[in-house]
């Protein structure tokens, strides 16, 4: 599923470009994927198993923005993970039923989970 969360990325995102940011003590790792020095979208991943991480995009300067959820009932489960509210069919088949629009610019990642923001 890591794979997938990328790979809905690669057809306009060509780098993965320098983030500087402050996990404030959470087992945070976040990824920039753009091109000409500007970011396209931002990849996190929560790993912290106690605290959700409260996000601010305001620093970034995008507009207008879309996020894709990755949700499992626990981090080991092999099953039942999702990723835009949609699993990936047996064929390997995906495709999202849920675009969640970002409207002030903050998000909240729940623990063990993961996200796309998507900036258009």
């Amino acid at each position: 599923m890591g794979g997938l969360v990328f790979g809905t990325n690669c057809n306009c995102n060509t780098k993965v470009l320098p983030l500087d940011f402050d996990a404030q003590g959470l087992n945070l790792t976040a990824y920039a994927l753009g091109d000409s020095g500007r970011p396209r979208s931002v990849v996190v991943i929560n790993r912290d198993s106690a605290q959700d991480a409260h996000l601010s995009l305001a620093e970034l300067g995008t507009g207008a923005v879309t996020a894709l959820r990755m949700t499992a009932p626990s981090p080991d489960n092999k099953t039942d993970v999702t990723f835009g509210g949609a699993a990936v069919a047996p064929d390997g088949r995906w495709k999202a039923k849920t675009r969640e629009r970002i409207r002030d610019g903050s998000v909240t990642l729940p623990k063990m989970s993961a996200i796309v923001l998507r900036f258009h």
